[in-house]
């Protein structure tokens, strides 16, 4: 390549560097590792030769340092990138370039940054120009100062013929380069710029976008002013949906704020007080040892993981006998203010009631959102599942009569009339079984709290599962009917290539009913007879028998009809190229491609297969009389007088059917 080209070529540290002097610079490296020539003993004396220098290493590495740093979980990824590529001079001791290959982590991450990535990078939104796509998003819940929005492709790629969901970028969502614009950062309008961006600058037209997904969030996904409602103006007939287990989470949260505030400070006061302390922990395994309790470590109820409150409830509850001892050691010992809450609240029966309860009500949730994690599609059960699990909750504290005759979307959960009594709710066995503690029932006052905290607990969940559903279900039902209006145009507007009608199709099923009932009659042996005749035995003993061509006799043909429909299966609607003449047209025959393929012009139709098959039974169920009298007849001659004959004549289903659409 020379100069004039606008090609530049320089050898640095046995790397090849190509730079391409255009609007956008690509620089392609080929690390030009020379080995693996000829022979597979090669291949294996160098792999050998890896191993050594492998191992050589680590025990450098352990000798300098007294222990195996090298696989220490901290510095394991930066000093395995600096050794990695020196080790090349020990496996291709033949090559002159890999002894002097030099490369560090420095110089690796600059080349995976700046090459790979962008090389990964303008792959993809090559695809994207092309193709249409969705966009997920969603913000960083981490504990680091930089807070970003990932944003996530989906989409049907036609090289692997899958869809493929690909990460496209991390966008800052807190601009420090410009402190004065920090306030806007979390909000709609940014947000949705920053998205814009990344895509305008590899010049992908938002056109292309037909799918958006977030959580639940007004920022997200308001009906006014959100990220939303900016991508259905820019993108008209844009599928919006919330994410369905961030919308889960937020009903089980919200409805947890009925209960007393000491239940949630219960379990982060027990995780402080633990957390920090090795001896506190070392202390508590023995009466974990004593209770014989497994040595479990206390759970820390997180805000940002979904419904994390199940795990920290169950291992509580798991431990509440070892930490009521462990507890009154503390308090008595050291007398702590914390241990001393703490106590407290172990100490309290109503406490450990709610955690019952919650122990019983949030694993409904769990399960709920477990189901909608599925890397399978399960949009399609959303109603049935919501609908069992609004249902399920409702039973438990309302009416059974107005819950099961009522529709489920005129219920009102906040209707006092229609709840059930304190004593006939239904809160989870282990609740009805400390309700029988004389410690409880002798405090009316707190029980009858606990009642109603429950109870509104419930109602909460279900009023919020109930608005979260509706306000789903109409951005869902938005998207669809914009989708439906666009494709009905599309659909209008298009002459080529439309689906036949149902009489039409149903014709030419029949009379590719017949063409595959003559081949196999035809299949069978002329000479093979069969005895047929009445069962009835005369005085003598004998049976009055007469012998038949079995090739379409009745026992033949019925034989036939029981998987003939199957062959649909092979078949495509077809109309004849210079006849305009709709047919069922056989892809496959005899093993091969049809010969007379190119003679069609094949008509698009989703459910082809299926919907040819559903005739063709159709047909059977109808006319088997008739087709066994037809075949009884006399089954040779042409197919094509058999055809008008039987189609036309005896089942009248081609009559008044043009051969042009």
């Amino acid at each position: 390549m020379d100069s004039s080209s606008g090609t530049k070529k320089r050898k640095a540290s046995g790397i090849m560097c190509i730079i391409v002097s255009s609007s956008s610079e690509i620089c392609l490296v080929y690390l030009l590792l020379y080995g693996l020539r000829r022979h597979l003993l090669a291949l294996l004396d160098r792999l050998r030769h890896l191993l050594q220098a492998l191992s050589l290493i680590v025990s450098n590495d352990i000798g300098r340092n007294g222990k195996q740093t090298l696989l220490s979980s901290r510095g394991y990824r930066k000093h395995l990138t600096s050794i990695k590529l020196e080790v090349l001079g020990d496996i291709f001791t033949d090559s002159k370039i890999a002894q002097e290959f030099a490369m560090k982590r420095t110089k690796a991450t600059a080349i995976v940054t700046n090459v790979i990535g962008k090389s990964y990078k303008e792959q993809l939104a090559h695809k994207l120009r092309e193709t249409k796509f969705s966009v997920l998003t969603d913000e960083s819940t981490d504990v680091g100062s930089i807070k970003t929005s990932c944003v996530v492709v989906r989409f049907f790629d036609h090289d692997t013929e899958c869809v493929k969901s690909k990460f496209w970028e991390l966008c800052e969502v807190y601009n420090t380069a410009n402190p004065e614009n920090v306030g806007k950062g979390a909000t709609a309008s940014s947000l949705y710029e920053g998205m814009m961006k990344t895509f305008e600058k590899h010049n992908i037209p938002v056109t292309q976008m037909i799918g958006f997904g977030a959580d639940g969030c007004s920022v997200m996904m308001g009906a006014h002013n959100s990220v939303a409602s900016r991508f259905r103006n820019e993108c008209p007939g844009l599928f919006v949906i919330k994410c369905i287990c961030h919308s889960a989470h937020l009903c089980a949260s919200e409805a947890c704020k009925t209960l007393p505030r000491r239940c949630e400070d219960l379990a982060r006061e027990v995780y402080n007080f633990f957390k920090c302390s090795c001896k506190r922990q070392s202390e508590f395994v023995q009466f974990q040892s004593f209770l014989h309790l497994k040595p479990h470590k206390m759970l820390h109820p997180s805000q940002t993981r979904w419904l994390s409150l199940v795990a920290v409830v169950q291992r509580l509850l798991e431990q509440w006998e070892a930490l009521k001892l462990f507890f009154s050691d503390m308090w008595l010992s050291e007398k702590l203010v914390a241990a001393e809450l703490i106590f407290n609240s172990l100490h309290d029966p109503f406490i450990k009631l709610y955690y019952y309860f919650l122990d019983w009500i949030l694993p409904k949730f769990t399960t709920f959102n477990k189901y909608f994690q599925s890397d399978k599609p399960v949009i399609s059960v959303l109603h049935e599942k919501v609908s069992v699990l609004f249902k399920d909750i409702l039973l438990s504290f309302m009416e059974k009569e107005y819950v099961m005759k009522t529709e489920l979307c005129l219920i009102d959960p906040n209707r006092n009339d229609k709840h059930l009594r304190d004593t006939e709710m239904y809160l989870g066995v282990k609740v009805l079984q400390e309700l029988q503690n004389s410690c409880v029932t002798a405090r009316k006052s707190e029980l009858q709290d606990f009642f109603q905290r429950c109870r509104n607990f419930m109602s909460v969940a279900c009023s919020e599962i109930k608005k979260s559903y509706q306000v789903m279900m109409m951005m869902m039902m938005t998207s669809i009917v914009n989708s439906l209006l666009v494709l009905a145009v599309v659909v209008l507007g298009t002459t080529a290539n439309k689906p036949p009608k149902s009489q039409v199709v149903k014709c030419a099923v029949c009379r590719s009913l017949v063409t595959e009932l003559h081949s196999a009659v035809n299949e069978v042996d002329p000479r093979k007879k069969i005895d047929v005749g009445s069962y009835r035995i005369d005085a003598d003993g004998t049976q009055k028998l007469s012998s038949v061509k079995y090739a379409g006799s009745e026992m033949h043909m019925m034989d036939v009809m029981e998987s003939v429909c199957g062959t649909m299966k092979d078949y495509a609607q077809g109309r004849h190229k210079e006849t305009g003449k709709l047919e069922a047209v056989k892809l496959i025959v005899n093993g091969k491609m049809n010969p007379r393929f190119s003679e069609y012009e094949m008509v698009q139709d989703p459910d082809l297969n299926k919907g040819l098959e559903f005739h063709c039974e159709a047909l059977l169920e109808d006319f088997e009389d008739q087709i066994l009298e037809h075949f009884k007849t006399g089954s040779e001659g042409d197919i094509e007088e058999s055809k008008e004959k039987f189609c036309g004549q005896v089942t009248k289903v081609c009559q008044g059917v043009k051969d042009e659409l």
